[in-house]
């Protein structure tokens, strides 16, 4: 995020290249999406965003509220 504010764009794409991907993670994985999305990547960003909403998708059950689940489909589909 400090290379992003700075636009200090070697910093940070070699910060997004180390990035280690967690697609058990998912608001992990919405936060790395937004980032790429800020810098352009918008192919990318939107893959791993569906990828981690739809893992939170999968976790929620029906018939029982589930407030960590619900929480974080929200902060994919913000992202």
């Amino acid at each position: 995020m400090f290379a992003l504010f700075r636009l200090d764009k070697e910093q940070l794409s070699s910060c997004l290249q180390r990035w280690p991907s967690k697609p058990d993670l998912p608001m992990w994985e919405a936060r790395r999406a937004a980032i790429l999305a800020e810098v352009g990547t918008l192919a990318e960003a939107e893959q791993i965003a569906e990828a981690a909403l739809a893992k939170v998708r999968s976790r929620l059950q029906p018939f029982r509220l589930d407030y960590q689940a619900l929480s974080q489909e929200a902060g994919s589909c913000l992202s």
